[in-house]
């Protein structure tokens, strides 16, 4: 449980106290690690670069799933996730009401392959199958496939970290809606080339559910890179882009 008060001292109407509460039960065996997670969010944090506001939401997750090992460095995992989004009445963000556009309800299953590279790798590749209802708002209604593969990397792999590629197609409900065919990306890795120097990158292209009452969703790609060196065991140099 964890309980935030957001204080601004001009803007008063900005201040917020939000929490999460999340409890998890899960069970470790040798062969199965089944787990169970409840979580609800409230939070007045920006919904994304696209809403310059804000918003205040209350965001309910409930999950369970399954990781099982078969042995020969194979395994899998197996998941069901219900999610939703339910803005403060009377939250707007350039004269739209956020809760009429933006309020969700989504149910994604998630099934992914594991095949242990190395001690310290794992090569990945999975689908999941989302289905979004938008209860003020159904000309928004869309049913997404997604198809991933990818390497994580832990402990003293060459980097750490996690990288996926995978294709999305994204139907709406309503034809005359635009759908969405492209590739996603999701990149977190971070390299230690020489032992006084870091470097970390970040990469992400996927839709965001977009605020915007003509286009249902927005594309998002962007990158980063830090690079830290070590000049003394007291002094780090950053460069970030």
């Amino acid at each position: 449980q964890t309980t935030e008060y957001v204080w601004f001292r001009r803007f008063r109407s900005e201040r917020s106290i939000d929490g999460n509460l999340r409890l998890m039960l899960e069970g470790r065996t040798r062969v199965i690690h089944p787990w169970i997670i409840y979580e609800r969010v409230k939070t007045h944090s920006r919904p994304g670069l696209e809403i310059d506001t804000r918003a205040g939401r209350n965001l309910p997750l409930l999950e369970l799933g399954a990781d099982v090992h078969f042995g020969l460095r194979l395994g899998a995992t197996a998941a069901y996730r219900k999610t939703s989004v339910t803005y403060i009445p009377g939250e707007t963000f350039d004269s739209v009401d956020l809760a009429t556009v933006l309020n969700t309800n989504e149910n994604e299953l998630r099934l992914l392959g594991r095949y242990q590279l190395t001690l310290y790798s794992d090569l990945t590749g999975g689908t999941e199958f989302q289905r979004q209802r938008f209860p003020l708002d159904p000309l928004r209604d869309s049913n997404s496939r997604y198809y991933y593969g990818g390497i994580e990397t832990k402990g003293h792999a060459a980097f750490v970290g996690n990288a996926t590629v995978g294709y999305r197609v994204q139907t709406h409900l309503d034809p005359t809606v635009p759908s969405f065919r492209g590739v996603v990306v999701k990149t977190n890795v971070t390299v230690v080339p020489t032992e006084r120097m870091k470097l970390a990158l970040t990469a992400d292209r996927d839709i965001q559910d977009s605020y915007e009452i003509l286009y249902p969703f927005y594309l998002q790609e962007g990158g980063g890179a830090k690079l830290t060196e070590r000049i003394s065991d007291h002094l780090d140099l950053e460069a970030t882009a």
